[in-house]
C-alpha cells in the first residue's frame, strides 16, 4: 500500500485575488505555486500513488482534481476539503495519506515516511527558506498539536476521526488533535520528515 497526498486549495476561487491568507497574501498566488512548483515536483518524484487536489483549482495531467467550493472562505475550509479528499480515496489501496495546504511542499528527497508501526499520525517538522538558503525551523506544533499545514495519516484515521469533527475555527489543528487523542490515536512527532512553507511574500516565522 502506498502513500497518497491530498492538497486542499482555494487558489482559483472567485475571491482568491482578494481573500488573504493568514500570511496576509492573496490565495490566488498559490495557483502559480501549484502549477509550477509543487505539483510538478510531486509528479516527478514518483513517491505518491495518488495526487489529489481538492477545492477551487483546475484539472491537469498527473494528478486528480475534486472540485469543492469554499464554504467558510478561511482556513477552516481545509477541514471540508481534506475530508472530501479522503472520501474520494477511500476505495483505493492506500496506506498513508499526506494531507496538506497548497502553500507547503513535502520534502520528497527524504524517506516517504518512517516505518513506525505504532503510529497513527505522523507530524512532520516545518521549515522555510524565505530568509536564507539553509532554512529555518518554524512553529509546527511539536508535542502540543499536529502540524495542521501538513501531516500524515494512516489511511483509516480520517474515517474514524473525520477532519470535519473539528469545529471550523482558526485553531482547528489543536481541536483535531484533541479528537485524535480522545479516539486513542497515537500521534508521533517526526522531525526527520520536513515540509517547507512556500508562500511567496509571507513571514511564517511571525
Amino acid at each position: 500500500m502506498g502513500l497518497s497526498v491530498v492538497i486542499n486549495t482555494s487558489a482559483l476561487a472567485a475571491d482568491a485575488a482578494t481573500n488573504l491568507s493568514s500570511g496576509n497574501v492573496p490565495h490566488a498566488q498559490r495557483a502559480w505555486l501549484l502549477r509550477n512548483v509543487i505539483l510538478p515536483r510531486y509528479i516527478e518524484s514518483g513517491i505518491f500513488s495518488e495526487i489529489m487536489v481538492v477545492g477551487e483549482f483546475e484539472p491537469g495531467l498527473g494528478y486528480g482534481y475534486v472540485p469543492f467550493d469554499s464554504v467558510y472562505h478561511n482556513c477552516a475550509d481545509a477541514l471540508l476539503k481534506r475530508q472530501a479528499g479522503y472520501e474520494w480515496l477511500k476505495n483505493r489501496n492506500v496506506g498513508w495519506v499526506l494531507f496538506q495546504h497548497d502553500d507547503h511542499m513535502y520534502d520528497v528527497g527524504l524517506n516517504t515516511y518512517p516505518a513506525i508501526e505504532a503510529a497513527d499520525v505522523l507530524s512532520p517538522s516545518r521549515w522555510t527558506r524565505a530568509r536564507g538558503v539553509t532554512g529555518e525551523a518554524l512553529n509546527d506544533g511539536t508535542t502540543t498539536h499536529i502540524n495542521g499545514h501538513a501531516c500524515l495519516y494512516r489511511f483509516n484515521v480520517a474515517k474514524e476521526v473525520p477532519w470535519t469533527s473539528a469545529p471550523p475555527v482558526f485553531t482547528w489543528d489543536c481541536e483535531i488533535t484533541q479528537r485524535l487523542l480522545a479516539a486513542g490515536k497515537l500521534i508521533r512527532y517526526a522531525p526527520s520528515l520536513k515540509v517547507w512553507d512556500m508562500e511567496f511574500g509571507a513571514q511564517p516565522w511571525r
